[in-house]
């Protein structure tokens, strides 16, 4: 599974100054990682992404089939205004011949949290999309969570994103006791410290210590000192983390997704390094 902060993708004023350019690079890339499933972030030209889809079809063979946060065809409780004024939504890319969508959520729940919005950046609630993946002995159901938590090094952010991480910890517990779950996105902050100078802990610490129910694969890049995001050295902010019925899934596999075969440099694709665990569902 290959996760990616497309930042801006396709609009004309936000981002990589060349879409056109942004958007080959994007199917390239894709093509090449050969992967199911995608969580993406900052989708913000549907009519962009799907020339990308299409790309990946006529150049690559691989089929796939997308699911926004405000599709109302998808979801049952779509968000038109999901990603404020830029309209930077997830997304969920899933291969077709692999997955089968059975349905598709945004996950809203005051009930646990009255705050839940603003923990979720106002108007980004994690995107819910519960699969049916073809294994080798049957069907198996996943659900994916898509997520991009609030930006910023501020004690204001810092304190939104901790508030989300307490926030998917209660709901994991709640919704989904014994299901196989990924989350995955920008989470905006490190697993180990944190991008706010003077707040010390990770904010996710609620859901890193929590090792009997959740794994973070990508706390594997954490410990190698490596960076998601172009502009920032030892800055691992786009993580995965599963629940554990997944874990005898994860093959140990993590990484950064090879992006040697397009011209990386200066932004021109994104600002952050799409990432990738590897996962056999029996």
């Amino acid at each position: 599974m290959g996760e990616w902060n497309v930042e801006f993708f396709g609009l004309a004023d936000g981002g990589p100054v060349d879409d056109a350019v942004q958007g080959a690079n994007v199917a390239t890339i894709m093509g090449r990682a050969d992967m199911d499933l995608w969580a993406l972030e900052e989708v913000c030209d549907e009519t962009a992404f799907n020339q990308v889809l299409d790309q990946l079809r006529t150049q690559y063979g691989q089929d796939f089939g997308v699911v926004y946060p405000d599709d109302p065809t998808a979801v049952s409780n779509p968000n038109p205004s999901y990603g404020s004024v830029w309209h930077q939504r997830t997304a969920l890319v899933y291969r077709k011949s692999v997955a089968t969508v059975v349905g598709a959520d945004l996950v809203h729940r005051t009930d646990l949290d009255p705050s839940w919005t603003s923990a979720f950046a106002g108007t980004r609630d994690p995107l819910e999309v519960h699969l049916q993946i073809a294994a080798p002995s049957g069907e198996k159901d996943l659900w994916v969570l898509v997520i991009q938590l609030k930006a910023g090094p501020d004690t204001g952010s810092y304190a939104k994103r901790q508030a989300a991480a307490a926030d998917l910890h209660a709901y994991l517990a709640s919704a989904h006791p014994g299901d196989a779950v990924i989350v995955a996105g920008d989470w905006n902050d490190t697993l180990v410290g944190s991008i706010c100078a003077t707040c010390g802990d990770s904010p996710f610490a609620v859901l890193v210590n929590d090792t009997a129910n959740v794994l973070f694969p990508t706390l594997a890049l954490a410990a190698d000192g490596g960076t998601t995001e172009t502009d920032f050295d030892d800055s691992v902010v786009d993580n995965h983390m599963i629940t554990a019925p997944l874990f005898g899934a994860y093959l140990g596999e993590v990484g950064r997704v090879d992006v040697s075969s397009v011209d990386y440099a200066g932004d021109s694709t994104s600002d952050h390094y799409p990432t990738f665990v590897r996962y056999h569902l029996r």
